[in-house]
């Protein structure tokens, strides 16, 4: 470290401000930027080549460089320096070059991000779009989980990335459905990626509620498709009567229908009961009618 007038000096340090980034050969030219951060004291400067292990070659893809960037005393952030690229008649589809940085001047350090990759993409190759398969969804709120698909189409070449994460509307994070966001990274050739967001059943009486999902950040060239965002509704699964949409009624219900049950079935067992006591009688009549019958032809 440095010391100006016995204070210790905050000379910052350099670093790319991308660690990756991409040119179309078409394009002709490059722009690569380095920034000086967390200190601004005294004039710095460091030193920037093409490493010659890269799979883009010197006079084939782009033009032999190598320089120096200087910041002056108080001077901090951006400085940029230009490649040109060179077209060729050779389908390569994506050659890489990286970018080193070296000796470091004046007392400042070098960033974590001391190298990058320049892709240089021919111009017929196409990273893709990134989408969902649709701009709404919907699901019960019984059903568990809702799985999301994001589509990768006109072109599946290279590496690419975007972020994504859900939004209350009337639906809310914690209570109807469990909040997600991340990273979805699609491999060369690549093409669908599921996102799975778990679905919570309140058990309210309520009206349907939605939240939204949202792609951003779209990288590795991939550009944003037709349906970045999407709206997904939470069907209620219980009604105003206590029916659930399932079919199933709640307990009271059910013990009113077996009440019911129980009487009619009681009504039936008491009045064929009264029918049998009615035959008995009828029989001891007509077995009394034939006693005195026989007793009177006797005392003829």
């Amino acid at each position: 470290a440095m010391e100006v007038g016995g204070v210790l000096a905050k000379t910052g340090s350099i670093a790319f401000k991308q660690s990756v980034d991409m040119v179309r050969e078409a394009a002709g030219v490059a722009t690569v930027t380095l920034t000086r951060s967390m200190g601004s004291d005294g004039p710095v400067s460091i030193h920037y080549q093409d490493d010659p292990f890269s799979t883009a070659k010197s006079g084939l893809d782009f033009t032999d460089f190598d320089g120096v960037l200087e910041w002056a005393d108080g001077e901090a952030g951006d400085k940029s320096f230009q490649i040109q690229i060179l077209p060729d008649a050779q389908s390569e589809r994506i050659e890489s070059l990286k970018i080193v940085l070296s000796n470091p001047a004046g007392g400042v350090s070098v960033g974590a991000d001391r190298a990058m990759i320049l892709n240089i993409v021919e111009d017929s190759v196409q990273f893709g779009e990134l989408a969902f398969d649709s701009a709404t969804y919907s699901i019960n709120e019984n059903s568990g989980s809702l799985q999301v698909v994001v589509k990768r189409s006109n072109g599946d070449v290279g590496e690419v990335s975007v972020m994504y994460a859900t939004a209350d509307k009337e639906a809310t994070a914690g209570k109807d459905y469990t909040a997600v966001s991340g990273k979805l990274v699609f491999g060369d050739g690549e093409t669908s990626k599921a996102i799975t967001i778990p679905i919570m059943n309140d058990g309210d009486d309520e009206p349907d509620e939605s939240f939204v999902l949202q792609l951003s950040n779209f990288t590795g060239g991939a550009s944003e498709g037709t349906y970045s965002s999407a709206i997904v509704t939470i069907a209620d699964d219980e009604t105003s009567s206590g029916e659930s949409t399932d079919g199933r009624q709640d307990t009271g219900d059910k013990t009113s229908n077996s009440d019911d049950t129980t009487g009619t079935t009681s009504a039936s067992s008491s009045k064929g009961g009264g029918g049998s006591l009615n035959l008995f009688l009828l029989l001891i009549l007509m077995g009394g009618l034939l006693l005195i019958r026989r007793r009177m032809l006797e005392s003829l």
